[in-house]
């Protein structure tokens, strides 16, 4: 990646401007040795003037104090004899020899940067007869002048021109022994090297400059030389290196009191960090450059630093939001910057690539490279072609592919951009061993090894497990594997905001599944030696660690002893969040779609902010702080503390050429190899397709799918009755198993056989069971809110008897409880349909309870005011029946959704949202979300679905029922019908209660298809 967009003052650049207009005020005459001070403003000019005759050397320079002066002479006939800027802060200079005998205007422009009034001082350095020395020293400030001219253009050619013209001015300074003239040749020479992506080069020169600035004494130059050196560094490998020459750059700006250059240190900061994977340091960073950029009002750096933001959030696995702030930079950059839209390209093009668009997204990314061609820039060529040859990958063209990959590395290789060259030839060592070349893979990711650093080294050590798996030697294949999870384990340590740690970890399942293919490798050769065991504890380890510890934090009091001040932030972000998400969602506000994309770039930045200030709370926060990251459950602790005689673990892992499923019971454990992830993921999503939309009237049951077979091959011999604790990744987590049929011939469901849990990993549900033991029962029995007010023109706002459930069943049977991506029926004008089945929902379960032990809230009284009350904690069951929101891009903003109107008819807030629903304190055996999607999220490998049901798993419930899909609003009050009969009439616990009203309703002839009942799934802690 190239790090720096194409924008003058990034690169350090001199760059030529329109004139400002100059200020109506008198010019100072000058004289050698006269020194002045000033104030400037943005677009003012301060005009001198000179007396000088033929012949004469009039030198003069700037001590620039963050006014990015712009000098100017003119001659007495018009002539501009020097127009060229050489630097934003620091020493300025400007100097000619007459050429005729006249009064000479020197003029000091500032175009400004942002909303300070910057100060500079002007020296006359000389006004004499020049000599020898001082027509060389003009003669190569015009050798530069031409040099920075032709550079600017960036045609390839004119480029390596401007490299040589600058070299010879480097030699002509030091022949005079002008060291400041020298420092500005190596500035200049490093910006160069960098565009021709010699970086070895660009590093080099900055280094020289580094010692020059240094010997004498400009601050601001050695400050910005320290960063260069720290750019160059990271790309070409030396991430600690890198970070810590940008420290020492930016605590001499901030010192120094430059706050602009401050924003750009930040910046660079933020993108090497990503290098090593902190992803929180890197995000900190580029809001604290934004912040900075905006209070100095410097528009053109508040831009510079989104790419750093764009590529956290693709890091992080979150394409969409990247994708968007992406595409800001790219159009605020505007079309005279055609890197930054070519960078913003390639990059959209990856993460259109990753989200399915493959079309889409190769157009862009072949957008980019023609730009990059064009410029040769070698470096971002390499990494265009690394996209494609993931792309080819992903359609199977393995050839294809490969020389995709042969050429990033080649590329990267000849602009030394180590970090690139590290990721194409890892890529090219997994296509190779793709196409069964195991020893060529080997050396390729030997190589990637040698120039690569971080997480991608750790991958590449599985890689090379992989490798040395294929070649048959297990030892190895062990060895490294083993190393590559030492690696990631030591990585982990430095996230401490749970969504950033989630984002972390899900490429450290490489380095797990390479693991447990050893492992099981091991175990297919030697079934008696507790491989498989090993293996299980591995699949164990990669999952959910981080709900594990927010779990853990959230027990010790993460807010106990934080400031005031802390809480604070918290509470005006939250509060900003809130109302920029109301105004999104609320029906009633325009979709206007410039509204839309600016409330939604607002909406990543607060929430962005927010997980930052949360993350601070945590570290200040002793309590929480002094929490030991929990290990993951061993098998034996998993035999003895999770499990009962009843009680039976399966657990899926999802991997390439197999996957893999243990079946654990309190006295064995047995282990299968099932198909490819690919071929389970295939069935697993036509499945679901096939399982979700609404079936035509009086449809029966489904038949058997290939996903039956797929996966329920190691139950068949699991007896009757017993329970089953489902711990599944991926696509898997959205599948219901309870639809699923056994592969016996005998058409028998799951469900018909077993009770069905399912849950993020046994180390959550450890995690629960061990908070649950130090609290005491609620004293309460249920609170249930339902049929909540949306729409003004709710009969209920005119005072008028509320609509029963029977005044429009025909149309209201059609209805989900869902108001994201609703289909067209659900719309209903683009309102938020009231679901009247609800309230027939909330009386009847109402019913099946003792009347004293019921808080029933429905209405305008089924409110977010009521939800998010203190009381609500006193409540041992909690039912919410109302429509879900599901918002896959950012989780944060899912949730539920209660009266959205006063009884006058008035707008209010009544979005739960994810955030809101962590920060509940409960108490509660169970909570139900019987809405639409409530079981859903955003998917991350080894942590889980990140929504709602986790929300409340770290609220304090114990066990949560959610659904899948959008379930239909009549069929869901049937069944929760049933399921609160087997409850509260007959005792059953909430896993046996939900399994039995789900067999009745498959069972029936309305709704026997398993759209209208399996959606629903437990989750958590099932005794």
């Amino acid at each position: 990646m190239r790090i720096t967009p194409s924008l003058a003052w990034v690169l350090g650049a001199l760059v030529f401007v329109s004139r400002p207009q100059v200020t109506a005020q008198s010019a100072e005459r000058l004289a050698e040795g006269m020194t002045r001070e000033a104030e400037i403003k943005a677009r003012e000019v301060h005009p001198y003037e000179v007396e000088l005759t033929a012949g004469v050397y009039f030198s003069v320079s700037f001590d620039q104090r963050g006014a990015d002066l712009k000098p100017r002479i003119v001659g007495p006939d018009g002539t501009t004899l020097y127009d060229y800027d050489t630097s934003q802060w620091g020493w300025e200079p400007a100097a000619i020899i007459a050429p005729a005998a006249g009064l000479y205007r020197l003029e000091a422009r500032c175009d400004g940067i942002g909303n300070l009034t910057p100060r500079y001082q002007l020296h006359v350095d000389a006004i004499r007869p020049a000599t020898p020395d001082d027509e060389e020293r003009v003669r190569l400030a015009r050798t530069q002048s031409e040099g920075w001219t032709a550079y600017l253009t960036r045609n390839p050619d004119n480029v390596k021109r401007a490299q040589t013209s600058f070299e010879h001015a480097l030699d002509g300074w030091r022949s005079l022994h002008d060291r400041r003239g020298e420092a500005h040749a190596l500035r200049a020479l490093r910006s160069i090297s960098n565009e021709r992506t010699d970086y070895a080069g660009s590093l080099e020169y900055a280094r020289r400059e580094l010692e020059v600035r240094h010997e004498i004494g400009d601050d601001y130059g050695e400050a910005e030389a320290l960063a260069w050196t720290g750019r160059e560094l990271g790309l070409l490998g030396d991430v600690d290196g890198s970070l810590d020459a940008l420290g020492r750059s930016l605590a001499m700006h901030r010192a120094a009191g430059r706050i602009g250059p401050q924003v750009d240190v930040l910046r660079m900061l933020s993108q090497f960090e990503q290098l090593g994977r902190d992803f929180g340091g890197a995000l900190e960073h580029a809001y604290e450059a934004v912040a900075l950029a905006r209070r100095l009002g410097d528009a053109d750096r508040e831009v510079s630093v989104l790419p750093s933001i764009a590529q956290v959030h693709l890091n992080l696995g979150e394409f969409e939001t990247g994708i968007d702030v992406y595409r800001t930079f790219g159009d605020r950059a505007g079309p005279s910057d055609p890197g930054a839209r070519a960078g913003s390209a390639q990059n959209i093009g990856w993460a259109l690539v990753l989200l399915g668009d493959e079309d889409a997204g190769e157009r862009s990314i072949r957008e980019a490279l023609a730009v990059w061609t064009a410029r040769g820039w070698l470096s971002e060529q390499s990494v265009c072609l690394r996209y494609l040859g993931v792309l080819y990958s992903r359609r199977g063209d393995f050839e294809r592919a490969r020389d995709a990959f042969e050429q990033s590395a080649a590329r990267a290789a000849q602009a030394r951009f180590a970090a690139a060259e590290g990721y194409a030839r890892r890529l090219l060592g997994e296509t190779l061993l793709r196409l069964g070349r195991p020893e060529d893979a080997q050396r390729e990711f030997s190589a990637a090894a040698v120039v690569s650093t971080g997480s991608n080294r750790s991958v590449i050590l599985a890689d090379q497990a992989k490798a040395a798996l294929a070649l048959h030697d297990i030892d190895g294949a062990r060895g490294k594997a083993e190393s590559a999870i030492q690696l990631i384990e030591s990585i982990r340590g430095r996230a401490d905001a749970s969504s950033i740690t989630s984002g972390l970890l899900a490429p450290s399942q490489i380095a797990y599944g390479s693991l447990v293919s050893v492992l099981m490798a091991q175990h297919a050769a030697d079934p008696n030696g507790g491989h498989a065991a090993q293996a299980l504890e591995i699949s164990e380890r990669s999952r959910a660690r981080s709900l594990v510890e927010l779990l853990l934090q959230g027990a010790a009091g993460s807010r106990t002893n934080a400031s005031a001040a802390a809480l604070d932030e918290l509470r005006t972000l939250q509060r900003s969040i809130r109302t920029k998400a109301q105004t999104l969602d609320s029906p009633q506000s325009p979709k206007d779609p410039a509204l839309v994309a600016s409330l939604k770039q607002q909406l990543d930045e607060l929430t962005d902010r927010y997980t930052l200030a949360e993350a601070r709370l945590r570290r200040e926060n002793p309590a929480a702080a002094s929490v030991a990251a929990p290990e993951p459950l061993s098998v034996a602790r998993i035999q003895r503390d999770m499990l009962d005689p009843d009680t039976v673990l399966l657990e899926y892992w999802l991997g390439e050429p197999n996957s893999y499923a243990w079946v654990v019971s309190q006295d064995s454990v047995t282990a299968y190899a099932l198909a490819s992830r690919s071929t389970i993921e295939t069935a697993a999503r036509e499945f679901q397709q096939s399982i979700r939309t609404r079936p035509p009237a009086r449809k029966g049951k489904a038949g058997e799918t290939t996903l039956d077979g797929l996966l329920l091959g190691p139950v068949e011999h699991i007896a009757a009755g017993t329970r089953l604790i489902v711990v599944a990744p991926g696509v898997l987590q959205q599948v219901p198993f309870a639809a699923l049929h056994l592969p016996d011939g005998r058409h028998e469901l799951l469900i018909d056989r077993f009770e069905i849990v399912h849950a993020p990993s046994a180390s959550v549900v450890a995690a629960v069971r061990s908070l649950d033991a130090g609290r005491s029962s609620a004293r309460r029995g249920i609170a249930i809110f339902a049929d909540p007010v949306f729409e003004p023109d709710d009969p209920r706002v005119q005072g008028r008897a509320a609509a029963t459930a029977g005044d429009d069943r025909a149309s209201a049977s059609l209805l989900t409880r869902a108001i994201h991506s609703m289909p067209a029926e659900d719309q209903r004008g683009g309102k938020v349909s009231r679901l009247p089945f609800t309230r027939q929902e909330a009386d009847r379960i109402a019913a099946l309870a003792p009347r004293e032990s019921v808080l029933k809230v429905t209405d305008f009284d089924a409110s977010l005011d009521n939800v998010t009350a203190s009381s609500l904690g006193d409540y041992r069951m909690i039912h919410f029946a109302t429509h879900g929101l599901l918002n896959t891009r950012t989780p944060q903003l899912s949730g539920l959704v209660f009266s959205l109107v006063d009884r006058r008819g008035r707008a209010k807030d009544g979005f739960l949202r994810l955030s809101d629903v962590e920060r509940l304190r409960l108490n509660a055996d169970l909570v139900v979300m019987s809405g639409c999607e409530t079981a859903l999220g955003r998917s991350v490998d080894g942590e889980g679905i990140i929504g709602l049901s986790r929300g409340f798993v770290v609220a304090g419930a114990r066990r949560v029922v959610a659904s899948l899909w959008k379930v239909d609003d009549l069929a869901t009050a049937e069944m929760m019908q049933r399921f609160y009969t087997g409850m509260l009439v007959r005792h059953l616990p909430p896993a046996a209660a939900l399994r039995s009203a789900q067999r009745q309703m498959a069972a029936s002839a309305r709704w026997g298809a398993p759209y209208y009942w399996a959606g629903f799934v437990i989750q958590g802690e099932w005794r």
